[in-house]
């Protein structure tokens, strides 16, 4: 039994990718990523790296693995 393949392909290319995918029991899902450009994700990754670099300046060496070993 195949997986129904959308009827929104726009070209033929597509819609046999499509079947060729399904046929390999594959499914076409969406997902949502965050938006890179956006300002606030800018800011939000800069919070995150400063407070990882804070942490990391009181540990030191201590939390790092030994190069040499």
């Amino acid at each position: 039994m195949t997986a129904p393949v959308a009827a929104t392909s726009r070209t033929p290319i597509a819609r046999e990718f499509r079947a060729a995918k399904a046929a390999l029991g594959l499914r076409q899902a969406q997902i949502w990523v965050p938006d890179t450009r956006s300002p606030a994700y800018i800011a939000e990754c800069k919070r995150i790296v400063g407070a990882y670099r804070i942490r990391a300046s009181r540990m030191g060496t201590r939390g790092r693995a030994r190069q040499n070993e």
